[in-house]
């Protein structure tokens, strides 16, 4: 192993860009799945038809919007800090290196 770390920041920006489109389409099926459960439940009414509608909810109170914002967070973390700031990291290096040549 040379000791060198390689960071190729377009594969880091479109990572972070299909995780970031995979986290809005998970939001946008939760929202799909809870268009139906209302719908299944107007018409479903049952003790059965009461605990599963109440374990989607229970779910979805407890991850949904939490993990929407903890992906979200991420996505901008590799775009801003490991992708951004690695160039600029880069530039300034390059630019001190220059400058004592």
């Amino acid at each position: 192993m040379s000791g060198r770390i390689k960071i190729d920041t377009d594969r880091v920006s479109a990572t972070a860009n299909r995780i970031s489109t995979i986290n809005k389409q998970i939001d946008v099926e939760f929202e799909r799945l809870e268009t139906a459960i209302r719908r299944l439940n107007s018409s479903w009414n049952s003790r059965a038809s009461e605990n599963v509608i109440g374990r989607f909810y229970s779910i979805q109170n407890t991850f949904k919007d939490s993990r929407y914002r903890v992906m979200k967070d991420y996505c901008g973390f590799l775009q801003h800090q490991v992708s951004a700031g690695y160039n600029r990291a880069e530039t300034s290096n390059t630019s001190l290196a220059d400058a004592f040549k």
